[in-house]
């Protein structure tokens, strides 16, 4: 890498909040997982950790939205409570 490379990521790095980096981390990763297949990546989430987290992430109801959690809360709203 060049000099300036060096001290301008070093600069960003020193300067960016928690958000920033994890915006940047996030975009970084997109990009890179974008270029893999599911099974590609299924691979690595048990080579990395274990069967039992490739089933929690590859779960159809995984990435739940907002509207549905508000939906399950409506239809079951005791469920939340502990």
């Amino acid at each position: 890498m060049s000099t300036l490379r060096d001290n301008y990521i070093q600069h960003i790095l020193d300067n960016a909040d928690y958000d920033t980096m994890y915006s940047m981390l996030q975009d970084c990763l997109l990009d890179e997982y974008s270029k893999h297949t599911d099974d590609d990546i299924r691979d690595e989430i048990v080579d990395l950790y274990d069967e039992e987290t490739l089933k929690q992430l590859d779960a159809p109801d995984a990435q739940k939205s907002l509207y549905d959690e508000v939906v399950e809360y409506y239809k079951e709203p005791n469920s939340y409570l502990n």
